[in-house]
């Protein structure tokens, strides 16, 4: 999937991603690519 390609990218500053911010995350990218 797409959010975990750019995620990929990121500095692991962040260990974990909360469910909040992945649903967050994924409804950006819905947005900006469907």
């Amino acid at each position: 999937s797409l959010d975990f390609t750019i995620l990929a990218e990121r500095p692991p500053n962040r260990p974990t991603i909360t469910s909040a911010d992945r649903s967050h995350l994924k409804r950006k990218l819905d947005l900006e690519f469907l």
